[in-house]
């Protein structure tokens, strides 16, 4: 389990939280309220081919062919198209107590074919448990 979880909230501006995955090397983070309960998760599976944030499927390149193409790079292209987590988070995420076992856990990823799922204390994040975790376990 990774512990303390990089997390982030429904209000978050997209671009801050493409920032924060960069910076920490990570894929996908929990969304807590301010009681630090799960009410999403964010990846970045879930910033493509939304229509609410321009990266919908269409008949022309790729959106990120624009964005890296764009005069003013990456930034300004996730700036300019950027709505909050909260609007295109995945919502009632799969989440584990932290008393569950690491086979239950692996379980959990396969049956609802996830890559990580967040671990929960009375009902507030705690911690995260991925793929790679249950494989260096």
């Amino acid at each position: 389990m990774t512990s303390p979880v990089v997390s982030v909230t429904p209000e978050t501006r997209v671009h801050d939280l493409a920032r924060l995955l960069v910076q920490h090397r990570i894929s996908a983070a929990p969304v807590v309220d301010q009681d630090e309960r799960v009410v999403g998760m964010i990846s970045e599976g879930d910033l493509l081919h939304r229509e609410e944030i321009g990266t919908e499927k269409r008949n022309r390149r790729s959106w990120w062919l624009d964005m890296l193409g764009s005069d003013g790079g990456a930034a300004d292209y996730i700036k300019s198209h950027a709505p909050t987590v909260g609007e295109i988070m995945t919502r009632e995420p799969i989440c584990v107590k932290e008393d569950t076992s690491l086979a239950d856990i692996a379980a959990v990823l396969e049956s609802h074919h996830i890559k990580r799922v967040p671990v929960l204390r009375d009902g507030r994040l705690v911690g995260i448990v991925s793929r790679s975790n249950l494989v260096q376990a």
